[in-house]
């Protein structure tokens, strides 16, 4: 089964206030892979997804 996450993927993404750019470098992967998951074009690798969100939960708790 394929689930597109593309709208939860870009939410997380601006709630984080980063660009399409930012967001791809930080799990290594291209901008344009970045935009196709976004929009639903291609369906993020479920590690990749994870990846993601741990990082975004670990800078979040990193803040002063």
């Amino acid at each position: 089964m394929r689930h597109n996450l593309g709208g939860i993927l870009k939410q997380y993404r601006l709630d984080a206030k980063l660009t399409q750019v930012q967001a791809a470098e930080m799990i290594g992967a291209a901008v344009r892979t970045w935009q196709d998951w976004e929009a639903g074009r291609r369906n993020i690798p479920p590690a990749k997804y994870r990846l993601f969100v741990i990082l975004l939960y670990y800078a979040k708790v990193a803040q002063p």
